[in-house]
């Protein structure tokens, strides 16, 4: 994943409106880089479909 997908360069008013919303910080970075991506392969099983989903969840882990 790009480095550009660092806390410090999503804008940190999106941050800030899902915080306000109940959200925590690292859940809302989570989100909002995940809206910049589409893992979704139509007519992918269920099973395979779990491997990018869990890729994309432990890349922005170690971001955080």
């Amino acid at each position: 994943m790009p480095h550009e997908f660092a806390a410090d360069k999503i804008d940190q008013r999106e941050i800030a409106y899902l915080m306000a919303r109940g959200v925590d910080e690292e859940e809302a970075v989570s989100t909002i880089a995940r809206g910049f991506l589409n893992v979704d392969i139509e007519g992918l099983p269920a099973g395979l479909r779990e491997k990018p989903d869990k890729a994309v969840s432990e890349t922005l882990k170690d971001l955080m």
